[in-house]
């Protein structure tokens, strides 16, 4: 991707699951909708376990507000080349580069689409793993840490300090024992996690402000030349 001289840079597996047909689709879409990207979408998976693993990691990215639709890592994609490239130093080398590059085209706000397509037998076996599934949570985890951290401290400080508050002032008011360590505990921990959060989205703001200096002077290139709409670029960068 870093030495791809085209408009446009193109993901297609080599184990003939992908169909030259569909490309062709998703080429015509990108250019006609004027859109950052086109993200294939199957109807199904092709084993049980991985369609598990696939459904909790929509489960959570759902929870986290990621609204991706039902297929978050299909391998076959088509991207401007000028708007990916940014992201290049986010991208992982093995198989969460695809639930990556959906997030981040989410997040950002950039214009993309969904494109249904039909996939073929596998040549070969599958090299995917256990622990790839687990790293993709992990990746999807880190790219929202990015752009909104608060979306996974937060949570996770309410979950904390909302039992807390009631277990400790029900012992302490029904129970009359005092105010319990367990609660104050929880309530603690949930307080540290909320200012870690906080922390963290000081950070995550100033990364972000860097990044769009690089990308609005790429957006504004491609806006003036036509590349991509204007009006489909929302303010998600901006809030």
């Amino acid at each position: 991707m870093r030495l791809a001289q085209g408009e446009y840079v193109a993901w297609f597996d080599a184990d003939n699951e992908h169909r030259t047909e569909d490309l062709n689709v998703m080429l015509e879409q990108i250019e006609s909708d004027k859109l950052a990207a086109v993200l294939g979408r199957r109807e199904k998976s092709q084993s049980l376990a991985r369609g598990v693993g696939k459904y909790v990691i929509r489960a959570i990215a759902r929870i986290l507000k990621v609204k991706g639709g039902t297929d978050l890592n299909c391998g076959l994609r088509i991207f401007r080349r000028k708007i990916i490239s940014q992201y290049l130093h986010l991208l992982p080398d093995g198989y969460s580069a695809s639930l990556t590059s959906t997030v981040i085209m989410i997040e950002r706000g950039y214009p993309f689409a969904f494109c249904n397509i039909t996939t073929n037998r596998r040549i070969g076996v599958s090299k995917v793993a256990m622990s790839d599934g687990f790293e993709a949570l992990m990746l999807l985890l880190r790219v929202i840490t990015l752009f909104a951290p608060m979306r996974i401290f937060l949570r996770i400080s309410l979950a904390l300090i909302i039992p807390g508050l009631i277990y400790g002032l029900g012992m302490a008011l029904l129970g009359g024992r005092g105010f319990p360590v367990l609660a104050a505990l929880l309530i603690n921990t949930g307080v540290v996690l909320g200012g870690i959060g906080l922390v963290a989205d000081q950070i995550s703001q100033m990364r972000l402000l860097a990044l769009n200096r690089r990308s609005t002077d790429v957006d504004t290139e491609l806006v003036d030349g036509h590349g991509v709409d204007a009006k489909s670029i929302n303010t998600a960068r901006s809030r």
